[in-house]
Parts: structure tokens; C-alpha cells; sequence
């Protein structure tokens, strides 16, 4: 895949958009929260590397955005470290239709926990943690 470079593009393409508090007046929500989920190991972006895209997510952390880091076949938290992603925000998950549908289902409750908390609550994740130990057993 071409994970390094697919971030890194749309990282930039969202921040190039002339976005700001002022346009979402009145609608009770301005978050950012970046979801990425890969199902295997970067092997192949020759444009950008891990140092490059991390750099580029702590401005943006910075910035108050959010990441989430999804990851099947990898070791989810390590991958997701290199890039600058808090190990609360990573996780590990069964690349099938539970495990994909899990990943929804628990992406949703962390944006539900931004827009009514201001800030990502560490439940999320449970369910996906649950199924995933589960069945590795």
C-alpha cells in the first residue's frame, strides 16, 4: 500500500480547506478527527516516509485534531506510534466484515464523545479491543 503518501496527501488537502470556527457558528461542532485504517504494512510510498508524516500529524495535533489508527495484520499501536498517534487511539482489529463493521460502529461513538465532550472518550475503542482478543484466543 501506499499508506505514507495517502495520509500525507489527504492531511494536506483537509488543512488547504479554508475552514474556521466562524463557519460552523450556530451548529455546536468544529472537530477534526482522522481515521485511518489499514489493513496491512506500508511498503511502497517512495514520496513520503514515516518521520515525514509524523511530523505532519503533530502540527496538526497541535491544531487540535484528532487520529485514530485502525490496524489489521500489524501491530496497530506500534505503527501508530511511529506516525505520532497516542496508543489510546490505536487498535488492533480483525480485517472482516465484523471486525470492519465493529470499526464503524466504535469510530462513531468516538465522534459522538467529541461533539458532546469536546474531546475523544477512551471507550471507543472497547468493542473493537473485546472482539479482537476474542478471537485471537
Amino acid at each position: 500500500s501506499v499508506l505514507f503518501t495517502i495520509i500525507s496527501v489527504v492531511v494536506t488537502l483537509l488543512a488547504a480547506y479554508p475552514m474556521s470556527r466562524a463557519d460552523f457558528k450556530g451548529r455546536g461542532f468544529f472537530n477534526t478527527i482522522f481515521v485511518i485504517t489499514t489493513d496491512g504494512m506500508e511498503n511502497s510510498s517512495r514520496e513520503y516516509s514515516s518521520d515525514k508524516v509524523k511530523k505532519m500529524i503533530e502540527k496538526k495535533k497541535e491544531k487540535g485534531w484528532e487520529f485514530i489508527f485502525l490496524g489489521a495484520n500489524i501491530d496497530a499501536v506500534e505503527t501508530a506510534r511511529s506516525f505520532g498517534i497516542a496508543k489510546e487511539n490505536a487498535v488492533n482489529y480483525h480485517s472482516d466484515a465484523k471486525g470492519t463493521a465493529l470499526n464503524y460502529e466504535c469510530v462513531g461513538m468516538a465522534i459522538q464523545s467529541v461533539r458532546r465532550k469536546g474531546k475523544m472518550d477512551c471507550a471507543w475503542r472497547e468493542a473493537i479491543d473485546e472482539d479482537f482478543e476474542a478471537r485471537n484466543n
